[in-house]
């Protein structure tokens, strides 16, 4: 099998209590050569987090198998992101949380896809739930999607993205929303760069936590930026089903409202 060149980039905030198992998931990827590297960002944590990776990790980061970034100021997890990338020396790039595992016998698996399809830009992988071992989303057959379809139905459930570096740094994550990551997807698909939903199952996806932009006290007090979000939604709109384009203008009004009443 062809050698692949893979960053795995890793942002964290405040996950000193959990951080380690998805480290050392990601650290058996480059032992067994299927990633070169990792770029674990430090979103300007105020717990432990630093000390406990320069103590447990020594070797890791004096070998540069780990490249830690300790930013000064919290960007929010999409800035973390994009300094992540531009960090990375690999052709790809795979954006892992810092509290979800790359699951035993992904390494193999990601390899092979990402050898067999160097073609495209961005490559999503589907997870599944850590407790449950269930499937996150429903039951799909591999296939390229274009930007009708990523607009229109996403993905499948919680997928791992994984990009080739320059797409990622031409498209960067919006780093204002600090978050909606799939408003980078949009455009990349947008201007024709190539994406494909895989059906191999790479990631354990850790859906206990109650500090995911997702739960209802995270939407509440991102209610503004969900706004902006979807109003940036409108630049595709052509593309967008008479569906969406309703849904979009809902989903406007509904956070405004929280907006209001917090």
């Amino acid at each position: 099998m062809q050698t692949i060149s893979l960053s795995i980039v890793t942002p964290t905030y405040n996950r000193a209590h959990i951080l380690s198992d998805s480290l050392s998931s990601s650290l058996k990827l480059v032992e067994q050569g299927y990633a070169q590297e990792i770029i674990l960002v430090d979103d300007c944590s105020s717990d432990d987090t630093i000390e406990n990776v320069k103590l447990s990790y020594e070797k890791e980061i004096a070998s540069g198998v780990i490249k830690l970034v300790e930013l000064p100021e919290n960007l929010g997890v999409t800035g973390a992101k994009n300094v992540g990338v531009e960090n990375a020396s690999g052709e790809w790039v795979a954006f892992m949380d810092s509290d979800d595992i790359f699951l035993a016998g992904s390494g193999e698996l990601l390899a092979a896809e990402l050898n067999r399809l160097n073609k495209m830009d961005l490559i999503f992988f589907r997870c599944s739930d850590l407790e449950s071992k269930e499937l996150i989303g429903a039951p799909e057959s591999e296939k390229e999607i274009d930007i009708r379809r990523l607009l229109n139905r996403g993905t499948p459930g919680e997928c791992l993205p994984v990009m080739k570096r320059k797409a990622a740094q031409k498209f960067p994550y919006n780093v204002s929303l600090r978050g909606c990551e799939s408003l980078a997807y949009l455009q990349l698909a947008s201007q024709k760069y190539k994406v494909f939903l895989s059906d191999k199952i790479i990631r354990g996806y850790d859906s206990s936590g109650d500090d995911r932009l997702s739960t209802r006290k995270a939407i509440k007090s991102r209610s503004d930026k969900l706004i902006k979000y979807h109003y940036k939604r409108l630049k595709f709109v052509k593309h967008a089903s008479l569906t969406t384009f309703i849904g979009v203008f809902v989903r406007i009004l509904y956070y405004s409202g929280i907006r209001l009443i917090r």
